[in-house]
């Protein structure tokens, strides 16, 4: 006769490490050592169908929009909440809506990335898949914005 076990299944709890503005800019500056390093492969190693000087512009926009997107969605917003008053409605329904456009920035940036990702598979041009990059910059800097914004 077959003896039953009975198994008692634990919960599995995951604990999510908390997002600081350390932690983003840690992973900032990974990602920014990755984008030089592919930046360099891309220039150093032949791309069937595409001429060396579309290759370096390829790899000095991705390497720029990385950068320029971090900082344009991290710093000038909350450059210009500096200049509105203090304590002011006008301040409170900027901040909202800052917070509001750092959400949509991460949506739009992972979305474009699966479009990315699926355009490059059909067009087979599969070194295209590299401006995810920038779009990761551009969630970094909607991120801590977000976190700034949070704390004001």
């Amino acid at each position: 006769m077959l003896k039953c076990q009975t198994h008692h299944i634990q919960p599995v709890v995951v604990n999510f490490m908390k997002i600081t503005k350390e932690y983003i800019h840690k992973l900032y500056i990974y990602f920014t050592i990755l984008t030089v390093i592919v930046g360099i492969l891309m220039i150093l190693v032949p791309i069937e169908n595409l001429p060396l000087q579309e290759q370096i512009f390829s790899a000095l926009f991705v390497n720029i929009g990385y950068h320029t997107f971090y900082h344009a969605f991290n710093k000038v917003p909350l450059i210009q909440l500096n200049w509105l008053p203090e304590n002011s409605i006008l301040k409170n329904l900027v901040k909202k809506g800052y917070v509001l456009i750092s959400y949509f920035m991460i949506a739009i940036s992972m979305f474009m990335s699966v479009l990315l990702v699926y355009d490059s598979i059909n067009t087979e041009e599969y070194y295209r898949i590299i401006t995810i990059l920038v779009l990761v910059g551009a969630s970094f800097g909607a991120i801590n914005l977000n976190l700034d914004l949070k704390n004001k």
